[in-house]
């Protein structure tokens, strides 16, 4: 416009919002682009001054958002805003945190837009992106997808970001040609269309969240969880994308360090609701190319521990670490009604520590049998426990245990009694001998046997 266009329009100065896109060379000023103002936003940048402070390069520079003191003309037949005031100062006066922001005005000429929603929309298919001017910003594809950005608001809903889709997936690129570590939370409706046309039931349609974490681009050391269905992203095996029911836990946890492998299960069956294992990797994760594409790990089990949804406990530790036939040190066994076993294959100790074991302590060992200390006395219903010293002097006196007639003489044993109480004192007690001692018989197996085929695939 010429300055004769505007004898029917008034300067008049306005504050707007824009982003500073660069420092113009050599000169005070700056380059804005205005996405807010009474005109609505700029197609191109305008060039600003700062006002002091912040009016200099160390404070203001490329990517910030900023308030600026723009001079509209305003007037005319219709009081409205037509352009720039000409030759007029535009100035920075401040910087600002913008909390929601579109880069310029963006639209489909096709399509009609309402006076406070920007739309960009693919009539065909109804995917495309909507943005309002309360700030709310909505991305679809025109299925079932669908991405909404919403700003201010209150509780759980404030500044809110939130995704409806069937399958979500973020994947690390570039650390590994298989790209290991991921994310993934969805449904799985079937491998293809047949798959699918099969699905009727709700109990067919799997849902499941899983994540497979490493320590570094190597495989040794990672963390792989799965929430759901049971299909647990595992070493270099997580990249197949078909999913069948072979087991039941609705968690699981894996860790692996190295060549030692941490896992805890929960849900599985009634008697392993909870199952933890601390197993060898004797061999790990194989990719191969025939179905479903993985070999599950080789794995040696130290430490196993069973928790039924009854509340029954098995404990297996000091594990041979063996494939297949493995044995183990110790065994704890409470079945749901509180019964308890305990089997350890070497030498158990009972006290109240380790510097009490000459005190108060039962040792079992399965070569020299069990030994009691109990320096304050051993019990029986109350009553003191004869040992095998009142046995040797009975012995050592057999022959003068009684007075007779002659006073002061001796009275040996009756020899009817004389062979039973020799016997006694000879035999031990699993041959009705006098005391528990027992010299003879067969050593303790030690045997704690376990065939699980546990994998974790």
């Amino acid at each position: 416009m010429n300055m004769t266009d505007y004898i029917n329009f008034i300067p008049t100065m306005r504050i707007c919002s824009g982003k500073v896109t660069s420092k113009v060379k050599n000169t005070e000023n700056w380059e804005v682009k205005i996405h807010k103002s009474n005109l609505g936003s700029f197609n191109g940048p305008i060039y600003c001054q700062a006002t002091f402070p912040p009016g200099c390069d160390l404070n203001i520079k490329a990517g910030d958002y900023v308030k600026i003191l723009v001079t509209f003309m305003w007037g005319g037949p219709y009081n409205t805003y037509c352009d720039l005031a000409p030759n007029s100062e535009c100035l920075i006066i401040g910087k600002y945190n913008e909390r929601y922001h579109m880069p310029g005005s963006v639209g489909n000429p096709n399509s009609t837009n309402a006076e406070d929603v920007i739309r960009f929309v693919n009539k065909k298919s109804g995917s495309g992106l909507v943005a309002a001017d309360s700030g709310y910003v909505s991305l679809a594809t025109g299925g079932v997808i669908y991405h909404a950005l919403k700003p201010w608001g209150y509780g759980i809903d404030k500044d809110s970001s939130r995704t409806w889709a069937q399958n979500h997936q973020r994947i690390i690129a570039y650390n590994s040609p298989l790209y290991l570590s991921r994310e993934a939370f969805g449904m799985y409706s079937g491998s293809d269309p047949d798959d699918e046309a099969l699905k009727v039931n709700d109990s067919d349609f799997y849902i499941n969240y899983r994540r497979f974490v490493q320590e570094n681009k190597d495989v040794e050391n990672w963390v792989s969880t799965c929430e759901g269905f049971f299909a647990p992203w595992v070493g270099p095996n997580n990249n197949y994308t078909s999913m069948g029911k072979s087991r039941s836990p609705i968690f699981n946890k894996i860790i692996n360090k190295g060549k030692t492998r941490f896992t805890i299960e929960c849900g599985d069956s009634d008697e392993k609701f909870i199952n933890m294992r601390v197993d060898d990797v004797k061999r790990s994760e194989q990719i191969i190319a025939s179905t479903p594409g993985a070999a599950p790990a080789t794995l040696g089990n130290r430490l196993n521990l069973e928790i039924s949804s009854q509340g029954a406990l098995k404990l297996d530790i000091a594990g041979a670490g063996n494939h297949r036939t493995n044995t183990y040190g110790v065994r704890i066994n409470v079945n749901s009604n509180g019964e308890l076993s305990i089997y350890s294959k070497d030498k158990m100790t009972f006290s109240h520590g380790e510097k009490d074991i000459d005190k108060n302590s039962i040792v079992m060992d399965p070569e020299n049998g069990i030994d009691i200390q109990a320096v304050k006395g051993v019990r029986i219903n109350g009553q003191a426990v004869i040992l095998n010293k009142f046995i040797e002097w009975m012995q050592q006196n057999q022959t003068q245990l009684c007075l007779v007639t002659s006073i002061g003489g001796p009275a040996p044993v009756h020899p009817a009694a004389m062979p039973g109480l020799t016997a006694g004192i000879q035999n031990d007690g699993l041959k009705n001998g006098f005391t528990s001692k027992g010299d003879t018989g067969i050593n303790a197996s030690g045997q704690i046997q376990s065939e699980d085929n546990f994998s974790s695939v």
